[in-house]
This record gives structure tokens, sequence and C-alpha cells, in this order.
């Protein structure tokens, strides 16, 4: 673990690595040692030559002491202890901090300004360490990658499931509408001991359009014949390392699909297969960044004359995280450029979303997930139609690839 710290510090001409952290919430620490109690300010330091220390307040100490054995762990007690440690300590001309140069990068980005302030007057240049922190807050490996195939696996199972209910209802004369079937699929969830950040998006027509429109009990649409249906919805194991699934389906409510929705369905799927195409063709070949994988998917939107309505980033990063959107690379040239690596034992999703908010209805997206390899990607991808609804399948379960 350490090693690839060190190629990255050499690599990039990088004396070290300082990771601040209070009261034990920076991902960096987080990733590197597990959740402790810690109290006080506390610096961890990696440098180039292969040393590393640690600087804490002597009453944390004893919750660092395991780590004696492979770090220097120097102590202080009063303020102005440590601010005689930095000035003595902190010699560098070039480090990597939990920072976001322009604040591209919230996720990446947890160190407050008075403290880069502080590590600025003893350091020529401070720069993000948003590439190399990935390796230690983004990975899905072990436990985590079990937990999250058995999470999309689920998800996809509770997605056909509500798709059903819909179609029951309808063909019962049944009335049925946006909020009931959110619902339903939260029961699912937690019968299935998943938890979720967000009750999920069940979409009627325009409300599609709406990235983060949601039904309420007091706000919802009914279902009817002719009626396009977009439903979204995540949520993991309720456990430690549980990893989101997360899927969008659009159904039609009918045998036959108009030709505009069908369009627009079709541009959505090529997008996606291109995508990946470009994925698979350059990950063997060289590393690959998360703001060109946007520009490969939005392009083609774009070609297809629908640019103006692709109104976000292509995709997020999924790791083991409180919400569904993860603390890697996403998927972006829009929002933000995201300069971070398509790394080993990732996870990230494709969405092609397109908002058209004049028209009686709208694609919004989505999904492929994931990358487990850096050099090669596995999904699951399925065209899938029957008489209710047609879609994207996507089962999302990253699968370590064996050599």
């Amino acid at each position: 673990m350490y090693k690839k710290i060190y190629n990255y510090l050499n690599s990039n001409d990088i004396d070290a690595w300082i990771i601040y952290d209070y009261e034990c919430t920076n991902p960096a620490l987080l990733g590197l040692f597990g959740k402790r109690m810690l109290t006080r300010k506390c610096y961890v330091v990696f440098e180039k030559n292969n040393s590393k220390y640690i600087l804490c307040h002597s009453i944390d100490e004893v919750n660092l002491k395991d780590l004696s054995v492979d770090f220097k762990i120097i102590t202080y007690k009063t303020w102005t202890e440590l601010l005689e440690l930095i000035a003595s300590k902190f010699k560098y001309n070039k480090v990597i901090m939990e920072i976001s140069e322009d604040g591209m990068l919230p996720r990446s980005s947890t160190v407050d300004y008075g403290t880069v302030s502080l590590i600025k007057k003893y350091v020529k240049e401070v720069i993000s360490s948003a590439n190399l922190l990935q390796h230690f807050s983004a990975k899905v490996e072990g436990e985590a990658l079990e937990l999250y195939q058995k999470a999309c696996g689920l998800v996809n199972m509770i997605k056909d499931e509500a798709f059903n209910l819909i179609s029951r209802k309808l063909k019962q004369n049944e009335l049925i509408n946006e909020y009931e079937v959110q619902q339903f699929i939260m029961q699912r969830f937690a019968e299935c001991n998943m938890i979720t950040d967000s009750d999920p998006i069940v979409a009627v027509n325009n409300h599609a359009g709406d990235p983060h429109y949601a039904p309420s009990k007091n706000n919802y649409a009914y279902i009817r014949p002719g009626d396009l249906v977009l439903i979204d919805l995540w949520a993991k194991i309720n456990h430690p390392l549980g990893v989101f699934g997360d899927i969008t389906w659009i159904g039609y409510v009918g045998d036959i699909i108009p030709t505009e929705i069908q369009k627009i369905f079709d541009v959505v799927k090529e997008s996606i297969e291109v995508t990946l195409n470009f994925l698979n063709e350059e990950l063997p070949k060289r590393v690959v960044y998360g703001y060109e994988v946007d520009d490969v998917c939005r392009n083609y939107i774009k070609e297809k004359g629908f640019g103006d309505y692709f109104i976000h980033r292509t995709g997020h990063s999924i790791s083991i995280d409180e919400t569904s959107h993860g603390k890697g690379v996403n998927i972006d040239n829009f929002e933000t450029h995201d300069q971070r690596a398509l790394i080993d034992h990732i996870s990230f999703s494709i969405p092609t979303p397109k908002q058209r908010p004049s028209r009686s209805f709208d694609i919004n997206q989505h999904y492929f997930s994931a990358l487990a390899r850096a050099d090669r990607i596995r999904w699951y991808n399925e065209y899938h139609p029957d008489n209710n609804r047609e879609s994207i399948r996507n089962t999302y379960c990253v699968q370590t690839l064996s050599d």
C-alpha cells in the first residue's frame, strides 16, 4: 500500500503527501488507517525518500500507537509546539494535500483554507492529491465488491417488480400513480435489508425530464396507457462496506413505441455503446481520464442533435459511501474538468441524460457501470423489449477479471 504512495510521489516529482486531519474526517486517513478516535489536529506525512511520520497531539498518541512500527510518531502539547514542528519539518518544494485547484472537485477537497495557508508559509507549492486519494477512498474490492454485486442484483430485481406492478395494475384497469410505485420500491428495499439516502424517482412523461423530480404523498401523477415511465433507483446493503447499486430504466406503457421516443432511446443506447467501445479500446493502451470519457459520450449526443438537452455530467463515481455518488473519478468535462484517471477497481456510471423541457416526453438517462480493472472493463448491458417496456438493462455488477 505504501509503495504505491512512494511510486506516485517519485514519478510526479512531489516531495511529500501531507495528510491533514481533524477528528478522523479526512478520507485519505480513513482509507489508510480506518476510523480512529482522534480528537486533535494530526498530520500524516509520506516523503518521496520512503520515510514517513505522524505529527499528533499527545492525547491522541495512544490511538495511533499501533502505527509506530511503520511511522515515526512526533507529539505536541501546545499550539505553539505544533507550529514549531510544522516550521521545522515541512521544508518541501512541492507537496500534495486534499485540496482542489479552482474548487473543481469538492469530494477531493477537505483541507480548510487556513491550514493550506499555513503550509504555504513553508512549502513552495501545494497541489491536489485527488489522483492518489482515490486509490484509498474509491476502490471497490473484496467484501465491498461482493456487497456491490449483491446490491446491483437486488436493485435490478426490484426494478423488474416495480414495472410488473405497473403492468398488472393497468391490465386490471386499476389506478396507479408515481408515489405508489415509489413506496413499493422503498418497501422492497427494507425487505431486502437495503438502505438508501433518498427515495427513488418514479417519473411520468415531463416529470422524467427533471433530473431531481420525485413524487410525494401530495404531489404525483397517475400512470396511464401511452405514458413514458422513468424509474431511477439506488440502494445498498445495510453494511459498513455497502456500495450502492444505481440504475435507471425507461419504460413505455403500450405495445407500440412512438417513433420519436424510439429515436431518442436509440441515441441514448448508441451513446453508451460508443463510450464502452472507447474505453475498451483505450484502457489497454494508456491512462484514460474522466473528462475524456465525458467528451466521447457527449459528442455523440451532440452529433445526433440533442447536445442542448444534455444538462449535466455523463457519469459519477460509485464507491463505499453514504450516497450513491462516490469519491472517485467522475465522467465529467461539463460541470467540472475531471482530470483524475480511471484506475483499477473503481466503479462509475455512464448515464446519457437528455432533457427536453417543452416536450410531452423526456428520455432522461441511464446507466452503465463500472470498471474492475484498468486494462479491461466488465459490464452487463442487455437490450430488453417486452410488451410493456423497452429499456437498456443494466445490472452493473463490477467483477474482478482474471488475468
